[in-house]
């Protein structure tokens, strides 16, 4: 099976980049298909500085509900350093990539955020990200514009937890793309009679 789009969703303590990167989170999927591939990874908070935290987003993590505080803060053998965390993430990709023969739109909620956060962490490891800027997609400005059309699906999972979060968005994102290709097939239909 190809995936040709992927879900980002990073939880952070801050919100730009080089804010310390609690985990990341991808969900791969196909207008085609209902079937999704999925990337979570735990990273060290220990680790990384605390040069980009935000006391707003440490004020904010604190609100949440239990589970997501201790999905975000609870660390175990599984956490991995920055530099594993962004090699694991590499090798999902390029096994998505190789499989669907081209470079997969990466979305991000919004891409300013996700994406270019994501990029930072590979900068600080000296590596380049293994997507080119031009596979950069919005998913917050599409949500937006048909939030009507098409309204959120359920959540499954725990919100703020970065896996259950790009399912989640993967879903709905998968949705609108397929409200979108069928709206275009009905104008065809219309304009071409």
């Amino acid at each position: 099976m190809t995936y040709k789009h992927i879900v980002l969703d990073l939880e952070t303590l801050g919100i730009k980049p080089g804010a310390p990167v609690l985990s990341i989170g991808a969900t791969a999927f196909s207008l085609e298909h209902d079937d999704t591939r999925q990337f979570y990874v735990k990273l060290r908070l220990a680790q990384q500085s605390m040069a980009g935290l935000d006391a707003d987003t440490l004020l904010w993590w604190i609100e949440q509900e239990d589970s997501a505080f201790s999905a975000a803060f609870t660390e175990n053998q599984a956490a991995e350093t920055l530099w594993t965390a962004v090699q694991l993430f590499s090798i999902w990709f390029e096994q998505i990539r190789r499989e669907a023969d081209q470079e997969p739109c990466v979305w991000g909620n919004s891409n300013s955020f996700d994406n270019e956060i994501l990029r930072e962490l590979f900068e600080r490891c000296g590596l380049e990200a293994p997507w080119s800027f031009r596979s950069d997609r919005d998913f917050r400005t599409l949500r937006a514009l048909y939030k009507d059309k098409v309204p959120e699906p359920p959540f499954e999972g725990i919100r703020h937890h970065a896996k259950d979060d790009s399912a989640h968005e993967a879903n709905w994102l998968r949705s609108i793309l397929i409200h979108c290709n069928l709206a275009d097939k009905a104008l065809a239909a219309l304009t071409a009679d």
